[in-house]
């Protein structure tokens, strides 16, 4: 199991943290089974805030997708379409257990040299 770390807008870090969303969509998935995803919140805060227990990965066609998941993932039906326009099938990383950070830290704490553009594995030094 490894644990990943994701650059997310403020507005879904907040989400996410909050409980309110509980599957974070993705273009691309892991390959390897997930244990925790830590939450690097993008401009203007640019730290890692957070981390939440991956429990599954799920992928499927996105009118299902939509379906099943579209009241916890944070963004309007617009959105979600626009996001995986020109995909058949859209990927979620399903979200329980959110750990605010009492004080949040660099991305370098988690032996990084830069944010991820989208995810990455922490390096296995570090988890």
């Amino acid at each position: 199991m490894r644990d990943i770390v994701a650059s997310i807008h403020p507005r879904h870090a907040q989400a996410i943290l909050g409980g309110t969303k509980t599957i974070e969509l993705r273009r691309k998935l892991p390959k390897q089974p997930v244990g925790l995803m830590y939450i690097h919140e993008t401009a203007p805060t640019s730290m890692v805030v957070g981390a939440v227990q991956v429990t599954a990965v799920d992928e499927r066609q996105k009118d299902e997708m939509w379906a099943v998941h579209g009241p916890w993932a944070g963004v309007t039906k617009t959105e979600f379409y626009d996001y995986f326009d020109g995909m058949e099938d859209a990927g979620g990383l399903i979200l329980r257990y959110p750990d605010i950070f009492k004080a949040p830290y660099p991305i370098t704490d988690l032996g990084l040299k830069r944010p991820p553009q989208s995810w990455c594995y922490v390096p296995e030094a570090t988890t």
